[in-house]
């Protein structure tokens, strides 16, 4: 064990998921028994300030497609913290990372962990840049998911002993205490699906309510649910009322309390991903719901680790079969289609909970030297 940190600061940029996966100050500071942290959550998301006033500071500013890329609000914080360690989460709009590790490690002699590293499947200039940097730059660097750790070790040459794991945790316990609260909403009848995620193109939104059209016409009762909220809302809202199934698609825009998920998944049979698959499968399944993915591997982030076929089931993204897998599910019944979901919110609690990620980050504090 090494020597208590007096103080640790974790940085990050809240998204619509992302307060699922990266732990609150009370977590990290009661789980982490040799560790005292000092928690610093950035209130706005990078893009929303290229025109702050940090962008104007002593180092600075560089813009790329209106993003402040080279000092910003989470910048200034970070340099000016008095921590002892630095756990900067990894982000790849934001290019402050690079000079913030160098100044912090070699100048203010700090420990800097990067969070996150390498999840993205973009292979942008940016992308392989970081990822060459991250082999040297900082003390160790933390993936959220095992098979990302192996492809870091065995395919960009990161070392075993500087490359950790914090896996994607979920906060279950509450999850499942405000879902008991909430109890069980669904109906005998009704078949409801849900997406939960930003509504933003490239995603395939909009299969799903051709999908809900269709098993509209062939006299299934079914309603769909879109958690979250973005520029293809209106789009979506527009396409559903042109199909003349708007009463059957719910929007119920951005939703990040716990308690008030709980109440829309009370009413949810199982979660549809049609494209593009992300942490939604995590937040899914934390609420003991399957899913219904394709098959487009491109598509996919790390977060598919988490799939097999006793935990949900896969359409083709070329036949566009959506409609089929769905009516597949229906003849399960929903007794059994619960119990599938049952072990999926097995899978979170014994492997992907909170503290599984604290223990993977104080592993990662502990030993990145």
């Amino acid at each position: 064990m090494s020597k208590k940190l007096e103080n640790m600061a974790v940085f990050h940029a809240p998204n619509v998921l992302w307060h699922y996966r990266v732990p609150t100050y009370d977590e990290l500071a009661s789980r982490c028994e040799s560790l005292e942290v000092g928690y610093i959550e950035v209130e706005k998301d990078l893009k929303e300030v290229p025109t702050s006033k940090w962008n104007k500071g002593v180092l600075g500013g560089l813009k790329i497609k209106g993003y402040a890329l080279f000092v910003n609000y989470a910048t200034f914080k970070a340099l000016t913290n008095d921590s002892e360690c630095l756990l900067l989460e990894w982000n790849m709009r934001n290019l402050s990372l690079i000079p913030v590790t160098i100044i912090a490690r070699y100048i203010q002699k700090k420990r800097v962990l990067w969070w996150g590293h390498g999840e993205s499947k973009k292979p942008s200039i940016f992308t392989r840049f970081t990822l060459a940097m991250g082999k040297r730059l900082p003390n160790a660097v933390i993936v959220y998911m095992d098979n990302t750790r192996e492809q870091l070790v065995l395919s960009e040459g990161y070392k075993e002993g500087r490359t950790y794991v914090a896996r994607n945790g979920v906060d279950v316990r509450g999850i499942i205490s405000e879902s008991k609260l909430a109890g069980d909403l669904r109906g005998k009848v009704t078949w409801v699906t849900a997406y939960s995620g930003r509504l933003v193109g490239g995603r395939d939104l909009d299969r799903i309510i051709y999908a809900i059209a269709e098993l509209t016409n062939r006299g299934v009762e079914c309603k769909h649910y879109f958690i979250g909220d973005g520029e293809y809302r209106q789009y979506l809202e527009n396409l559903a009322a042109s199909l003349n199934i708007k009463n059957r698609i719910v929007f119920c825009g951005a939703v990040h309390k716990t308690s008030s998920l709980a109440k829309v998944y009370a009413d949810v049979d199982f979660v549809i991903i049609p494209g593009w698959l992300g942490l939604v499968i995590n937040q899914a399944y934390a609420f003991a719901k399957p899913v219904i993915i394709c098959d487009n591997q491109t598509l996919h982030n790390p977060e598919i680790s988490l799939f097999n076929n006793s935990r949900g089931w896969v359409y083709s993204y070329e036949e566009i079969n959506l409609v089929e897998v769905y009516l597949t599910v229906v003849k399960l019944g929903k007794s059994k289609v619960s119990m599938i979901g049952q072990g999926c919110q097995e899978l979170i609690v014994n492997e992907y909970s909170t503290q599984k990620m604290v223990d993977g980050l104080q592993e990662a504090v502990e030993g990145g030297h």
